[in-house]
């Protein structure tokens, strides 16, 4: 996936119920390496939403990762 929105940068990559992304799977691992790819100069961006903030990774909280976090 990330690879594809790399390809047809700008992009906006949205990842729905992140808190259910546990750390015990490849999607944790798969989902912080994309995170830690991404800059601004190739010109994509990604959104992660949740409805159970709690409940996300702390990971994937880590400074760094997201740059904004909106409650």
């Amino acid at each position: 996936m990330i690879d594809k929105a790399r390809q047809r940068a700008s992009c906006v990559v949205y990842l729905a119920n992140v808190d259910a992304v546990t750390g015990d799977g490849e999607g944790l691992s798969m989902i912080s390496a994309a995170l830690d790819a991404v800059d601004c100069a190739n010109r994509m961006m990604l959104i992660a939403a949740t409805g159970f903030p709690d409940n996300v990774h702390t990971s994937l909280t880590t400074p760094g990762r997201f740059s904004e976090q909106v409650r």
